[in-house]
């Protein structure tokens, strides 16, 4: 599939080229034509229709423009459902490059060189677009069987920016319950190692699965339909330190806390002191935030709910009236697969 979009130009109103970029990082061919080409369109509109060029579309491609300060910054693209994610892109980028480049772009005289380093920013912007995760995922997403949506959720206004689905999306109720989700998770996750949030791996009882990557102005939502169900899990609070009676049992689980739904510490496990953690109402609130979004956007329960940062992970699984923590490598509870095998050790 194709990229999300194509190319990003900064040109002068006089056809000049400050900066072209493209996201596989490939050099671009012919930009001082193009970047002459789209210059004198914008010339025309202004003089002729006193008018500035918003979008220029083609049999396949569309120009995304903005002009700001005497400066133009153009984005193509082939992706027309994208657009609503691009336009604020586009205005990000445009204000980094205004606050970084303020005195070059005042005192220009020809010399482009200085502008190149903006490469390393634009890639910033495309990480807290989550447009770097979109088009990774896109790569493979026709032959993936698993993955069934990729949706962008503006931090801003709530809304879906960006859609690939094999199903119904349900943009409403995404809209309002990831923001909900997120927000405790982001509570959760500050209380427990003071770091920020990466990632929310959601699992239903109906073969269901979200995992969220919060960026800095999108949420990043990826649904997927799991070759396997989790059971239904029914036991005592007492029993479930039984299940590990020593630190062979699922290594990867570094500490275990068992906590009532009303947020009262019931029992634990040390394996390390350094996965420890007092949290244990905020703990409640996400679990009951995970289970609100099953429930209204799956019509289903909550089998588990794991919380990661870039270091360390946390796994929430629900009983009937208590849940069990269990923390450890955030490499071990952001797969499917691992999270199963610890709920499998629990109905054993």
């Amino acid at each position: 599939m194709a990229k999300i979009y194509n190319e990003l130009l900064i040109i002068t109103e006089t056809g000049t080229n400050l900066f072209s970029s493209t996201p596989s990082g490939a050099k671009q061919e012919g930009v001082e034509m193009i970047s002459g080409f789209l210059s004198a369109l914008n010339t025309f509109a202004k003089s002729e229709r006193g008018e500035t060029m918003k979008e220029l579309t083609l049999e396949q491609t569309t120009f995304i423009f903005e002009k700001r300060g005497g400066l133009i910054y153009i984005i193509t693209t082939t992706e027309q459902k994208a657009k609503p994610l691009l336009k604020p892109y586009l205005n990000h980028v445009i204000k980094a490059f205004e606050e970084r480049f303020k005195s070059e772009i005042a005192n220009f005289t020809g010399n482009v060189a200085p502008f190149a380093a903006f490469e390393g920013q634009v890639a910033v912007e495309r990480f807290d677009h989550a447009i770097d995760a979109i088009d990774a995922q896109d790569e493979g997403f026709d032959g993936n069987d698993v993955l069934q949506s990729i949706v962008a959720i503006s931090r801003e206004t709530g809304e879906l920016a960006f859609t690939r689905a094999k199903q119904y999306v349900n943009k409403e109720d995404l809209g309002f319950l990831v923001p909900l989700l997120v927000k405790a998770s982001e509570r959760t996750v500050s209380q427990l190692v003071d770091q920020r949030l990466a990632w929310i791996l959601v699992v239903s009882n109906k073969d269901k699965a979200m995992l969220v990557q919060p960026r800095e102005h999108v949420f990043l939502v990826e649904e997927y339909k799991l070759p396997f169900e989790l059971p239904e899990l029914v036991m005592k609070a007492k029993k479930v330190k039984d299940k590990f009676p020593n630190a062979s049992q699922l290594p990867e689980i570094r500490y275990l806390k068992i906590i009532s739904n009303a947020g009262k510490v019931i029992d634990e496990i040390v394996r390390d002191k350094s996965f420890s953690t007092n949290v244990s109402v905020d703990a409640t609130m996400l679990v009951n935030a995970s289970g609100n979004l099953v429930s209204k956007y799956h019509k289903g329960s909550l089998r588990a709910v794991a919380t990661g940062d870039n270091s360390k992970a946390t796994l929430f699984v629900p009983f009937t009236d208590f849940f069990i923590m269990a923390r450890g490598e955030q490499k071990d509870f952001k797969k499917f697969t691992n999270i199963l095998k610890f709920i499998q050790r629990l109905v054993e």
